[in-house]
């Protein structure tokens, strides 16, 4: 007879605000998040794809048994919960942007449109396109996408490539500004 045996390991369900703010990624599939709205932005909170309905996934859940009574073979199911610092940019059921990325990209196409001449439509679609890749590649500067928005970003001005540089920074770190200037 086992002291402990393992059980089930399971997903987890992350709540995050539509700005992009994480709440808790703790939660358990069929709960929902105790409160409504971000305390840091107001937005309203939200758990699963606005597109597929699908939960975002969160941290995870691990089981254990432990012999509580040695005479009756009684065990205690332990649940302890891992949690997850990282908010997904897409869905991992549709592969759709989830909101904060969704209101990132049209804020940063609109920044684009302001920022370049109506002349340059094609290179401004070049820019938002490789944008969306580096996105997607989680922000590695070491990326395909990166090395081409860098060389994108260096044919225009420095006052439009520092405003579109801030704007990415929000996706990751001082690194991207580093990278990029």
């Amino acid at each position: 007879m086992f002291i402990s045996e393992d059980g089930r390991t399971y997903n987890l369900k992350s709540a995050i605000c539509k700005k992009g703010h994480l709440q808790t990624s703790t939660l358990l599939p069929e709960k929902k998040c105790p409160i409504d709205f971000c305390q840091e932005c107001g937005s309203p909170i939200i758990d699963c794809c606005p597109h597929c309905n699908s939960m975002i996934i969160g941290g995870v859940a691990k089981e254990k048994y432990i012999l509580s009574n040695l005479l009756t073979g009684e065990r205690d199911r332990r649940v302890t919960l891992y949690k997850k610092d990282y908010v997904p940019n897409y869905c991992s059921h549709c592969g759709k942007p989830y909101p904060w990325v969704e209101n990132f990209l049209k804020e940063y196409k609109e920044i684009l449109e302001f920022q370049l001449e109506e002349s340059e439509k094609d290179f401004q679609n070049k820019i938002y396109i490789a944008t969306e890749e580096f996105i997607k590649n989680n922000c590695d500067i070491k990326s395909f996408a990166a090395q081409k928005l860098k060389i994108y970003f260096m044919k225009i001005n420095a006052l439009s490539r520092e405003i579109f540089v801030n704007s990415l920074v929000s996706f990751g770190t001082d690194t991207i500004k580093d990278f990029f200037l």
